[in-house]
């Protein structure tokens, strides 16, 4: 998708991460601004945490203002996969599960809260859950909650379907093109140099992913934000036909979805210590596997028929409220930020994009997306990693 034609080095707007949420950013802003944007990306589109991620659609949240994305995402993919070619949308519903006494009543809550503004989960007793699937292992189940709604996306499929719509409408694409440096200039443009490029522009929108802290130290600040490494691995195919939906054992910390050809996709895995998204292991650790494997085999008796025989690492970004940052940074005139999703980035990647493109063109205010204000901590301090999917 890299043009071969040097066609110009002045934008108006310029953006640095080709992930889900750049390219969802580069789609929106496209359908009024096209020619005016560049999206810059260090490698190739959907190459880093996004090509990644198990792309996991789900309802079941722990605040309202999330929700109501994912819904707007989910509602977008589902319009999109039936009126384009190369985007599916797997609507397999995900039950979520709870092991002790004290997370059922988190759990409840959570469900009262998301019935109440229009979703389909329901709050289940262990023997019901034989009514959604026989498949699971329910004998230290305490609660589940289930939603028929709840789906999934291949991330790297979103990615180009969005990219390539984008590039239609003349946004540019610069692959294998890392930002070397930013300066800002007297006349506040923007250069961003590149190996091969130096490209100028009015404003830059950072969607970097792990990588946004490094970009932010080349303006010389520093965002709440740490990378943090998850862990996912896919098994054999499995003996005879296995129903079940998504699965999210919150208690013991694994999920489950199906993937085609009769396997599944397994994982958690997740690190609570900050990685170096220039050097973190990219191959899951032996742990993992024997651990996931153990996980697996207790809550799917089945997978004993089946083996783990592909593994891998990816990173995922978190906020110290678990919030992810969106808007203009006070500090740096023309910066904007969309950042730190928290491992949740795929599954509202739509709905954050048309966002930005509202923020930015002016159909919003930072006021109307105030917990997301990029700015509402007064400085970086150190802070716990939390999951964003979680109770």
């Amino acid at each position: 998708m890299v043009s071969l034609v040097q066609l110009k080095n002045k934008y108006s707007f310029s953006i640095i991460g080709g992930g889900v949420i750049g390219c969802s950013v580069a789609y929106h802003l496209s359908k009024e601004l096209g020619e005016e944007v560049v999206l810059l990306e260090k490698d190739f589109i959907a190459s880093g945490s996004s090509g990644l991620s198990a792309g996991i659609l789900s309802h079941q949240l722990w605040n309202e203002i999330d929700i109501e994305l994912v819904k707007k995402s989910v509602e977008w993919i589902k319009k999109e996969s039936e009126e384009e070619e190369g985007i599916v949308l797997n609507q397999d519903g995900l039950l979520k599960l709870v092991c002790t006494e004290e997370e059922i009543e988190p759990l409840k809550r959570n469900v009262n809260m998301q019935q109440s503004i229009g979703c389909d989960v329901r709050f289940l007793e262990p023997n019901d859950v034989e009514d959604i699937t026989p498949e699971i292992a329910i004998k230290d189940v305490t609660g589940a909650a289930y939603c028929p709604d709840d789906s999934y996306v291949d991330p790297y499929q979103l990615c180009v379907h969005f990219a390539k719509a984008a590039e239609e409408r003349g946004v540019r694409f610069l692959q294998r093109s890392e930002v070397k440096g930013i300066e800002r200039k007297e006349d506040g443009v923007f250069q961003l140099r590149t190996a091969r490029d130096t490209v100028e522009s009015e404003t830059v929108i950072i969607c970097a992913g792990p990588w946004s802290k490094k970009v932010t130290k080349m303006l010389e600040f520093e965002l709440p934000l740490k990378p943090y490494r998850t862990q996912a691995a896919i098994t054999t195919p499995f003996m005879g036909e296995v129903k079940i939906p998504m699965v999210h054992d919150v208690s013991n910390s694994l999920y489950m979805k199906p993937e085609t050809g009769g396997t599944i996709l397994a994982g958690d895995g997740t690190e609570s210590t900050e990685s170096d998204p220039d050097n973190f292991k990219e191959k899951p650790g032996f742990d993992f596997m024997t651990s996931i494997s153990e996980k697996m085999l207790r809550r799917l008796p089945r997978s004993e028929n089946a083996r783990l025989v592909r593994g891998w690492s990816g990173l995922c970004t978190a906020t110290p409220d678990r919030r992810p940052l969106i808007g203009f940074h006070s500090g740096t005139e023309g910066l904007f930020l969309a950042v730190g999703f928290n491992a949740l980035g795929v599954m509202r990647a739509p709905a954050i994009g048309e966002m930005v493109s509202d923020l930015i063109c002016g159909r919003r205010t930072q006021d109307d997306i105030a917990e997301f204000d990029p700015n509402r901590f007064e400085k970086v301090e150190d802070f716990e990693i939390t999951q964003g999917f979680t109770l």
